[in-house]
Formats: structure tokens, sequence, C-alpha cells
């Protein structure tokens, strides 16, 4: 099952999404660029949503935390 992309309120995230099965973030950032981040529990993708700063959170919490591939 594709993970379904969800338009958030950010000058640097264009959308998230969230394969809970597999526990993969794919990100798209402004730029274009797609990210898959592993191994994120849904609590945290949850946090990121519900952040003051959605690229803060990313920067702060995320970024550090968890590897990541360029998709595009």
């Amino acid at each position: 099952m594709k993970a379904k992309l969800v338009a958030v309120n950010s000058s640097a995230i264009l959308s998230v999404a969230y394969n809970e099965k597999k526990q993969t973030m794919h990100l798209v950032f402004v730029s274009g660029v797609r990210y898959v981040y592993a191994n994120v529990p849904f609590i945290v993708v949850m946090q990121l949503l519900a952040a003051p700063s959605i690229g803060r959170f990313f920067n702060a919490v995320i970024r550090p935390s968890y590897s990541y591939k360029r998709k595009g």
C-alpha cells in the first residue's frame, strides 16, 4: 500500500506521508526533492505534524536522528 502525501503548512516542507507498516516517513521539500526516512515511529510523525514549526521540529528531531535516502 502506498502512503498518501498530506500537504503541510511549512516554508521548507511541502508534504508528508507515512507508511506505518514499514515505519517510513516520506517528505517532499518545496524544492521538489523527496526523502524517505527509515524507522520513524508513528508518534514522531504525529509530533511533526502538530509542531508549531514543522521545519524546526524536522531540524531538531528528525534530521539528526533518522537515516534517509534521497528519492529525487
